[in-house]
C-alpha cells in the first residue's frame, strides 16, 4: 500500500469512526462515555486524530501548502548528498592547490635555470593561479598575489630588446623572487596537505 492510499484511507476512516461512535452513543440506552469508557474513549480519540489529519490534509492539498516533515530516508539522502558535495568541494580545492603548486614549481625551476645560465627565459606561467585564485584566501592569497606580481615584473624585464643577459642587479632581483616563490610553494603545500579527502 502506497502512502497516498494510506492517507486517503485515514481521511475516510476518521470521520466515519467518529460518526459511528456518536450514533452508537446516541442510540444506546446507557452512556458509553461513562460505562464503556475503556474502549469508547480510545476509539473516539483515534477517530478525532484521524479527522484532524483529514482536515490538515485537505487544507494542505487545496488551501495552503503546510510544511512537510521529511522522512528518515529523505533526511539520510540529504545528509549523504551534503557529505558528497563537501567531499567533492575538498577534492576540487585540493586539485586547484595542486595546480598552483605545479605552476609555482615551474616558475621556481625557470628562475633556477635563468640564475644558473645568467640569461632571461620565457614568460612565467600564471594560468593555474588565474583559474584557482578563488580557493585561496587571507594571508596566503596576499602572499600569492605578491609573488605573481613579482614574476610579472620579471616578465616585463624579459621584453627588454637590448640583451637577454642579466646584470648583477637583475640577478639579485631574480634570486629574491625565487626565494619568494619557494616560500609561497611551501605555504601552499601545507595548505594542500591540510585538505582532507
Amino acid at each position: 500500500m502506497d502512502s497516498s492510499t494510506a492517507r486517503w484511507g485515514a481521511i475516510a476512516a476518521g470521520p466515519a469512526l467518529l460518526a459511528t461512535l456518536l450514533v452508537a452513543d446516541t442510540l444506546s440506552s446507557a452512556s458509553l462515555w461513562r460505562e464503556q469508557w475503556f474502549w469508547f474513549v480510545p476509539l473516539f480519540a483515534l477517530g478525532l486524530a484521524l479527522s484532524l489529519f483529514a482536515l490538515l490534509s485537505f487544507v494542505s492539498g487545496y488551501v495552503y501548502e503546510l510544511p512537510r516533515v521529511p522522512t528518515a530516508a529523505e533526511r539520510r539522502a540529504k545528509k549523504v548528498t551534503a557529505e558528497e558535495q563537501a567531499r567533492q568541494g575538498r577534492a576540487n580545492q585540493r586539485a586547484g592547490l595542486e595546480e598552483i603548486l605545479t605552476e609555482l614549481g615551474q616558475t621556481s625551476s625557470q628562475l633556477k635555470h635563468e640564475l644558473r645560465h645568467g640569461e632571461r627565459g620565457m614568460l612565467f606561467p600564471n594560468t593555474a593561479w588565474a583559474k584557482n585564485r578563488h580557493i585561496v584566501t587571507g594571508e596566503t592569497e596576499a602572499l600569492l598575489v605578491d609573488v605573481y606580481e613579482q614574476t610579472h615584473q620579471l616578465d616585463l624585464l624579459a621584453h627588454d630588446p637590448t640583451t637577454s643577459v642579466m646584470d648583477a642587479e637583475e640577478t639579485a632581483q631574480r634570486q629574491q623572487v625565487k626565494q619568494a616563490v619557494d616560500g609561497a610553494d611551501e605555504v601552499v603545500r601545507r595548505m594542500r596537505d591540510a585538505v582532507e579527502l
